[in-house]
Order: structure tokens, then sequence, then C-alpha cells
């Protein structure tokens, strides 16, 4: 945006104007969705879109939702903030959210800012529980609770960032079609097209990878078919 500023005085009318003055970003901070096994440990990342050289980023999250996770740790390795100290600057367990700040212009990083980029800044790592029903889902969000609100840094100020939710989706295992539905014929339809008849790829492979063996292959199918038809356990997604 310009700026301009107009004064009156005695000697006369002054006006000056600066071009491009003030600048608008739409900074975010987005959650991935992840696909799980139950009584298993998911991976969750939070990404940080950034149009500015950051100095410091503050990440509120919450985990509650339809049903209990248990928050095991939140680590930055392998992520765009890497080398840099991940402090936790709220714990509040008890009402399942924490906030994580991260200070770029500390001393002791590999570097005094965050160049402008996208991809992950951190990661959480979650266990999910064995008792829920395959095929449902729980949020993970980044929010504003009590004094902490996501917030980014850079040398002209301090201002919020938007937030986009993600989830932890518990893998309906034999959802070939990825309907949502099933496992049922049609899900056997699928496979067995896709593997003999040349039919398109599932949408989702781990839901087609059902045996609990690597790779979508004949052991799929016999276990589709004696899970639908012949009393077979449960069928687990290839994650």
């Amino acid at each position: 945006f310009d700026v301009t500023v107009a004064i009156e005085s005695a000697g006369g009318p002054y006006a000056n104007t600066k071009t491009g003055f003030i600048w608008s970003y739409a900074d975010t901070f987005k959650v991935a969705n992840a696909l799980a096994n139950r009584a298993k440990t998911v991976r969750v990342d939070i990404s940080a879109h950034n149009y500015l050289p950051l100095t410091r980023m503050l990440v509120p999250f919450t985990w509650a939702g339809t049903f209990t996770l248990g928050l095991d740790s939140v680590k930055n390795t392998g992520t765009r903030t890497d080398g840099w100290a991940l402090n936790l600057a709220q714990n509040d367990d008890l009402n399942k959210r924490r906030a994580y700040e991260i200070n770029f212009a500390a001393v002791g990083g590999p570097g005094l800012f965050l160049p402008p980029g996208d991809g992950p800044v951190m990661s959480l790592y979650f266990r999910t529980p064995n008792t829920v029903p395959q095929g449902s889902s729980t949020p993970i969000q980044v929010i504003s609770y009590g004094f902490q609100s996501p917030t980014f840094e850079a040398l002209p100020g301090t201002y919020p960032g938007g937030a986009v939710a993600g989830s932890i989706i518990i893998c309906l295992a034999g959802d070939v079609t990825n309907d949502g539905i099933g496992p049922d014929i049609s899900d056997l339809t699928y496979l067995v097209s896709y593997l003999y008849l040349g039919g398109p790829p599932p949408e989702v492979i781990p839901k087609a990878n059902c045996d609990g063996y690597p790779g979508t292959d004949i052991g799929d199918v016999v276990a589709l078919v004696a899970y639908m038809y012949l009393g077979g356990p449960l069928l687990t997604c290839g994650l």
C-alpha cells in the first residue's frame, strides 16, 4: 500500500508519498492430514508459509478432539527449522494444548533468521488409541488460547499468522475405493480389476495393502475375501 502524508503550515502545504510502504502477507501455519493405524505412533507435520525472513515464531496447537491421543514428542529435526532450538513456551497437556517458540535470532542457531519459504517447521508424534473405529478422525489445530497466539516476527514487526487445521485419520483398511464405506464387494472388485484387469490404481494404496505384508498383491485379495465372507481377522492398513 502507498502512504501519503499532507500538512498545512504557515509556509504552505507540504505532501510526501512513499510507494509500497505497507505490505500485507498471508503468512500461514498449516497442519498436515495424517493416516494412521490404531495403537501406533503417527507423525503430524506443522508447516509455515512465510514471505519475510523471520526472527521468531510462536506455534500454539491443540489435539483435543473426538478421541484420546497421547503426545509423545515434538521435534524439528529434518524440517525448515532444523538446528534452531525448539522451546516449550507453555505446557497445558491437561487441556491437550501446547505452545512452542523458535527464536531464529538467538545465538547458536544456523542463522539469524528463517528465510522466506514453505514447508514443515516442526513434527508432532502422537500415539493413537486402540479402541476407536477405523475411518474415524480427530482434528489437530494451530489455535489461539490464553496469551498464546500463532505469531510471526520479522524485522518490520510482529504479526499474527493464519492457520489451516489438519487431522489424524484412523485408516479404514480394505476401503480400496476410498469412499469411506466397507470393505465391501465394490472394494474387492476394484482391487481385482487393478491387479489383474488393468484397472486404475487405488487412490490410497495403504488401504488396499490390507494383509499386513508389503506390496499390493494376491495376499490382499485373499485377506479381503477372508474378512468379508469367512470370518477372517480384522484388516490392517499397510502404513
